[in-house]
């Protein structure tokens, strides 16, 4: 039994086994309610001593019925199977359990290859949309329902089943419920799935392209092609009643939309946008997407909108069907920008990995900041900074203003129950608009660009840190990037500067929490300054309090310290007449500035 004492038990895996490949069976019983696993898992171990045990996730729900254990020999062949056990291990916080030989005079030896073949049953959930959950198509199956009375139960239960889809949700510690694995982000591995269907008129999906073969009893096996290295929460299977509709990228990439039937066509919309956001993000990162299609699944049931499985990406299906014929202008503009997001994904987040949960913000804030720039470059119609700094800027520095109830950017994460906690505003929007403040802070789109692809270059199919990411930024840019950044993710809040206007051309700035609600914190300000006759320049306000200069600053020439929004931190004129003018000229300014202006005055009303 699972001890209620977490607080001094250990959180994450002890790294002394590396996985290598999950290759998995998985089965659906007819009714869509369970499921048999077979897993074959092939892993190495780099302790520099044997263990007795190796140390797994898994959901308590998984039913083991066999484990058996091979190693690998000399002639590259593994050896005859062993017997396994398998017992929950109380050292640790939750779900992990110990695997090791059911003979205790074997142990795994250092720096050797083992293949652990694992038979077990598992859930399919039908109240949650986490683990392996099933969802029925209520559209479809209440004009069934309406059509059978009581004397055709078995027709209604048969509509029920062949409009239902089988669904996954891995993110963050959820593979544990389709399988015994490493279910933690650094812990990347190739996978490669059989899935077997039974219902006649369903097809299975997963991260790879697939072939189908049918069985002597009726059933069709898909055998999908082995996957790049991921993290386990990057892994998708989908099984169910599909439309398609495909269109292609320039390298010709299949990108499909599985819709419910007769639907197809609603989500053109979006499986075009997909193949050019896919098209461009190609050319940015100068990355290729490394896998031979893209599939876009439209859920009956996913509340958390959209996932970003590798190559299998799920959304709600009011998303992936919505077009200019069935949705408002402003919520065709999100479900874009949503979709958008998750393409991001298939490079920031999955070809380059957080580390760990603390730099969610990798992944979201990245994401959500690369979103707007690819929507920007797609549908300038949209004017997407402008919506930008209305959004993600002005709800996340709301947020944010609250000492007491806000939180960095990077958690340190040592709880479980703290992971769904940071899959919040703060990771995602302020997130990204420290992103666009370090663009801004480079002052170069190309530069910042070259940052990207150096980064994506060099990690690729890895696992990076924060600091990895602005090590580069550093490196590429010769802007002190580490050194400016890095309080911006580790304090809370952010700053407000007070600002005295002591000569014609000279400004008394001084720095501190918003609100001086905390006393003490500093941060690194990289200052872009625009005057109201758009001469602008860019300085680091490194310390508590500084003067700047500006020479040749006309009498009637007005200067803002935060041209288009860029900084995440909030202007306060101590001079009312300055306060006036700005607010009765803003408008002199460029668009990005007004609107910087006007949400900063209304941030110091709060």
């Amino acid at each position: 039994m699972e001890n209620s004492d977490t607080n001094t038990k250990r959180l994450r895996l002890t790294n002394n086994v590396r996985p290598i490949k999950y290759q998995l069976r998985f089965e659906p019983n007819k009714d869509y309610t369970s499921f048999l696993g077979e897993l074959k898992l092939t892993l190495k171990v780099t302790s520099s001593m044997p263990l007795e045990t190796i140390e797994l996730h898994k959901n308590k729900k998984i039913d083991i019925k066999s484990i058996q254990i091979r190693k690998l020999l000399e002639d590259n062949q593994f050896s005859d199977p062993e017997q396994g056990f398998c017992i929950y291990n109380e050292e640790f916080r939750k779900d992990v359990y110990s695997f090791g030989y059911t003979d205790r005079g074997n142990q795994f030896e250092s720096d050797t290859k083992y293949l652990l073949e694992i038979s077990y049953k598992g859930v399919i959930y039908q109240d949650a949309c986490h683990g392996v959950f099933s969802c029925v198509d209520s559209e479809v199956y209440q004009s069934s329902s309406n059509l059978v009375n009581q004397f055709f139960q078995d027709e209604l239960e048969r509509a029920r089943i062949e409009n239902m889809q089988i669904n996954t949700q891995f993110e963050d510690t959820s593979a544990r419920k389709l399988m015994p694995c490493f279910d933690e982000p650094s812990y990347k591995a190739l996978f490669q799935l059989q899935i077997i269907v039974r219902e006649p008129m369903h097809q299975a999906i997963s991260n790879t392209a697939c072939v189908v073969e049918e069985q002597d009893d009726g059933s069709r096996e898909f055998s999908f092609e082995e996957t790049p290295l991921m993290s386990t929460y990057l892994l998708g299977i989908f099984i169910g009643k599909f439309d398609t509709l495909t269109l292609t990228t320039k390298r010709g990439i299949p990108v499909t939309a599985y819709t419910q039937s007769g639907l197809s066509n609603d989500a053109k919309e979006m499986v075009q946008i997909a193949t050019e956001a896919f098209d461009f993000l190609e050319d940015y990162f100068q990355i290729n997407y490394p896998i031979s299609k893209v599939d876009l699944i439209s859920s009956n049931r996913f509340p958390l909108c959209a996932m970003e499985n590798w190559g299998c990406l799920l959304f709600h299906r009011s998303l992936i069907l919505s077009n200019r014929e069935n949705t408002s202008k402003t919520q065709l503009y999100n479900n874009l920008r949503t979709l958008c997001h998750e393409v991001c994904h298939q490079w920031f987040g999955n070809i380059v990995t957080m580390e760990w949960w603390d730099d969610i913000w990798l992944n979201e804030g990245f994401a959500r900041y690369m979103e707007h720039y690819v929507m920007a470059e797609l549908r300038p119609e949209y004017s997407v900074w402008k919506e930008f700094i209305d959004t993600m800027y002005k709800t996340s520095m709301q947020t944010d203003s609250f000492y007491n109830f806000t939180h960095a950017v990077q958690v340190k994460v040592e709880g479980f129950e703290k992971l769904h906690d940071i899959f919040d505003q703060i990771s995602y929007n302020k997130g990204s608009s420290i992103c666009r403040m370090i663009e801004g802070f480079i002052n170069d789109k190309d530069v910042f660009r070259k940052c990207m692809r150096v980064y994506m270059k060099k990690f690729q199919y890895q696992n990076a840190n924060t600091n990895d990411l602005f090590k580069v930024m550093t490196q590429i840019s010769g802007k002190p990037v580490l050194k400016v950044f890095q309080k911006w993710i580790s304090q809370q809040c952010f700053p407000e500067i007070l600002i005295t206007k002591i000569s014609e051309t000279q400004y008394k700035l001084e720095q501190q929490c918003f609100k001086n609600q905390e006393e003490g914190l500093l941060w690194d300000i990289p200052i872009n300054y625009v005057t109201s006759k758009q001469n602008k320049g860019q300085f680091v306000m490194d310390k508590k309090e500084m003067v700047f200069d500006l020479p040749g600053l006309e009498t009637d020439e007005l200067i803002w310290f935060n041209e288009s929004a860029y900084g995440f931190y909030v202007l306060r004129y101590l001079d009312n007449e300055i306060n006036h003018q700005i607010l009765t000229n803003y408008q002199g300014f460029d668009e990005l500035t007004a609107r910087s202006i006007q949400i900063n005055y209304l941030q110091l009303k709060k």
